[in-house]
Order: C-alpha cells, then sequence, then structure tokens
C-alpha cells in the first residue's frame, strides 16, 4: 500500500488540448499558448517490514503476526531523490530518504494493528524488533512528480525552469526554505502516454 508523502499534483489543460495549443479570438485572430507545463509521474520507492507481530495487551505470549504478508509502504520521490536512492550516494542523503521510506513502513504497520492490542513495529533494537528492508524501486505514482518541464517558449522570451523539487512545490533544491504553492484545479484531460502526468497551460500573448 502506497503512503503520501505529498499531496496528489491535481493537473490542468490549456485553453485547448495537446500540445500546440492556441486559440481563435473574434476577428479571425489566434492567439498561441506559450510556456505550456508538462508534468512527469513520480516513482514510489518502497520497502517491507518482515516479523511484525502483535498481542492483546500485556499477554506477549500470544503474540500473532500483525499481517500474514510482509508490511509494506512506499514514498513517492522526484527524479533527483530517485537517482540517489538508485545510487545510495551521497551517503546521507541517502540515510535520510531510507529512513522515511521506513519511517513510512512502521507507521502502516501501526496502522494495521487493531485495537486493544500493542505490537513491535516500532521496535528497532529488542530481540523481537522487526526487519525492515533496503529500499527497492516500486511503481510510478500520482502522489508527487518526478520532474516538469516548459515548452513553447514566446517569441524574443523565455519560460521559467524549474527544478524537481519546484515543481512539487518545494524550495529550490529540497532547501528548508518556505514552500511555494503549485497546485492547480483540473481543467481538462490528463494525457495518457508514458510516464506524462499531463499539461498545463501558461500565458497567452497577444
Amino acid at each position: 500500500m502506497t503512503v503520501r508523502r505529498r499531496r496528489a499534483f491535481l493537473l490542468s489543460a490549456g485553453l485547448c488540448a495537446g500540445l500546440s495549443v492556441a486559440t481563435l479570438m473574434p476577428g479571425g485572430c489566434i492567439f498561441p499558448d506559450y510556456c505550456i507545463l508538462i508534468q512527469y509521474k513520480g516513482m514510489d520507492w518502497c520497502s517491507e517490514m518482515k516479523g511484525a507481530s502483535m498481542w492483546p495487551e500485556g499477554q506477549p505470549e500470544l503474540a500473532d503476526p500483525v499481517t500474514e504478508e510482509h508490511v509494506v509502504a512506499c514514498v513517492c520521490f522526484n527524479s533527483i531523490e530517485q537517482e540517489i536512492l538508485d545510487n545510495t550516494l551521497p551517503a546521507e542523503d541517502y540515510d535520510e530518504l531510507a529512513a522515511e521510506i521506513e519511517s513510512a513502513v512502521r507507521e502502516r504497520c501501526a496502522e494495521l494493528v487493531p485495537e486493544g492490542y500493542e505490537h513491535n513495529c516500532d521496535a528497532v533494537e529488542s530481540a523481537d524488533a522487526p526487519v525492515v528492508t533496503a529500499p527497492y524501486e516500486g511503481d510510478p505514482s500520482d502522489d508527487c512528480l518526478s520532474d516538469c518541464a516548459y515548452i513553447n517558449e514566446p517569441p524574443g522570451g523565455s519560460c521559467p525552469d524549474k527544478d524537481p523539487f519546484e515543481c512539487n512545490g518545494e524550495a529550490p533544491g529540497g532547501s528548508d526554505e518556505t514552500e511555494t504553492e503549485t497546485e492547480t484545479e483540473t481543467d481538462g484531460d490528463e494525457e495518457t502516454g508514458g510516464e506524462e502526468a499531463g499539461t498545463d497551460g501558461g500565458d497567452e500573448a497577444g
């Protein structure tokens, strides 16, 4: 099951569907739509928890598995984070991302435990502590964006250049600065080809 790391981004279309967008105005003038934003789906990275158990309060001798299968949780990451996880470098950044996934799987484990039961989902060093596997790549996800890019620059002008963190409404480079809002209202059909998430209309020029 997937743990939502970020709110799913709602994709919007321009004034018309497609990558070459134009609007026919009264009198026959055509105003092209510039700086169309293309958004690409993020990628889930997951971990499994093995040996998770639960028992009635005060009765650890009656322990049973939390689930018949391993507990699984995933977190959505952008393209820069995916590269760090894939290469396990830089080590400090990898450890931070891996810890985020581990926290997600421990939370998922605790969610599966019924009321009135204790569990070892949060145990780390005890003899009965469950084992959390190393992160592995999952499936494309709508929970975040892998990257984004603008196309159709206006004549003599340019379009914004966002890094993968800015595509997700975060500060450039994923710093701790105040996040910016990038969500938009759904106003069109989502692109379905490959892992492309959709398009967003940009500025108009007269």
